[in-house]
């Protein structure tokens, strides 16, 4: 039972998580849209590397939100999510959208490291395509 509840949490904290990448994505096409084009990159890079079976990615949620923090910085991404939590609370107040703290916690992945698997796929794709 208590496993369930966990698993529970950890799906309801996933959902808000995943608000908050839209609400980021809606914040960088207002404001910076190069930084966009950027996270959807990594998004997409993210979503490849899953697929692949990648042990970085088994909870992609949270290699995503890290990623997207260290592209955006935490400014940008506490900007982005205050207007996510600003919705959220307007809408029906959740526990699982509770402040935000600054990520400190290594990254299982660098950007540089997923830009150059990005750079890598993409080549590959070309030269197969």
């Amino acid at each position: 039972q208590g496993a369930a509840i966990r698993r529970q949490q950890k799906r309801a904290s996933d959902v808000a998580r995943s608000r908050h990448i839209k609400h980021l994505f809606k914040y960088l096409e207002e404001h910076d849209a190069s930084l966009l084009v950027q996270a959807k990159i990594v998004v997409k890079e993210c979503s490849i590397r899953r697929k692949k079976g990648d042990p970085n990615f088994v909870n992609m949620i949270d290699t995503m939100e890290a990623l997207l923090r260290s592209l955006v910085g935490e400014e940008t991404w506490f900007k982005a999510t205050a207007m996510s939590m600003a919705a959220a609370t307007t809408t029906s107040p959740d526990s699982s959208t509770a402040p935000l703290k600054p990520m400190t916690s290594a990254l299982p992945l660098t950007m540089s490291q997923l830009q150059t698997t990005t750079t890598t796929t993409t080549t590959t794709n070309n030269l197969t395509a």
